[in-house]
């Protein structure tokens, strides 16, 4: 016997012999056992592992409590949830959502023996390596929470575009965006404006950047030199680095071929001068 019924019917015999009505029993409330309580994640930027788990370039992965209608599957429910929220930044919170322009829609889930497999289809917008890591963080520990689920396999329009891309360790991050500063075609328009992913990127990173980038300007390749020299200008206004150089940087530019040699000079004295702080 369902046992919410056994406790209403012994409610009702014990108001009854005191003389109560049925009426004044109190009522347990069904939509209780309609509800499930799942997380969504979120990112606390440059929160360096203090709030959850670390992720690329000193962000943090937290879990946000939702409760969700019960469902027979938890994963979509949660999913959906994920993909409901429309704002950068949770207003309780303060967390950063990677997805908040996003238009997701999940086109088929199969679960079997551990593995899920998640189809999504709609629209996302990725600006690099890092931010990619981040949705991919966003999506995928969203679906491993739960027990029975050990592996998430995650396809977009059919290609599994995201494999494993928030599992990347720094040093593949940074290597592998260093090596992208001589790709012309490795950039993102919006507007009017180019975003020059390599160079932008690695100027987010910042300090832990800036060695490679001095070894990087010796480069035969003007392209490659210019992005480089435009990524340095950004990583020095790391708070990581303006804390020993004061003011001594140089606003962001894309400086001609002409005026390398110059500048090339110029940096490595800049690094000659701050060298014992990386």
């Amino acid at each position: 016997m369902n046992i919410k019924r056994i406790l209403y019917a012994m409610l009702v015999s014990l108001f009854s012999l005191s003389g109560c009505s049925t009426d004044q029993v109190p009522q347990i409330e069904e939509a209780q056992t309609n509800q499930k309580v799942i997380s969504i994640f979120l990112i606390a930027l440059d929160d360096n592992g203090k709030s959850g788990q670390k992720i690329a370039y000193n962000d943090s992965l937290v879990a946000i409590n939702r409760t969700i209608p019960e469902s027979s599957n938890p994963v979509e429910t949660a999913l959906l949830e994920l993909f409901s929220v429309k704002e950068k930044y949770d207003a309780e919170s303060g967390l950063y959502n990677f997805l908040y322009d996003s238009d997701l829609k999940i086109q088929e889930i199969n679960i079997d023996d551990g593995l899920a497999e998640v189809y999504l289809t709609g629209d996302y917008n990725v600006a690099g390596i890092i931010q990619e890591s981040q949705i991919d963080a966003q999506i995928r520990q969203t679906i491993l929470q739960f027990p029975k689920i050990r592996e998430a396999k995650i396809f977009f329009d059919g290609s599994e575009i995201l494999e494993g891309i928030s599992e990347k360790t720094d040093a593949e991050i940074l290597s592998f965006l260093l090596d992208k500063l001589k790709d012309p075609n490795y950039t993102s328009v919006y507007g009017d404006y180019t975003w020059y992913i390599a160079a932008e990127e690695l100027g987010q990173i910042g300090k832990p950047a800036i060695p490679y980038l001095i070894q990087k300007l010796d480069t035969d390749d003007d392209y490659e030199r210019t992005q480089t020299l435009y990524a340095l200008s950004l990583a020095t206004q790391d708070e990581n680095v303006l804390v020993f150089t004061g003011e001594n940087h140089r606003a962001p530019a894309f400086p001609e071929p002409e005026d390398h040699p110059e500048l090339v000079e110029e940096w490595k004295e800049w690094f000659e001068e701050y060298e014992e702080y990386f």
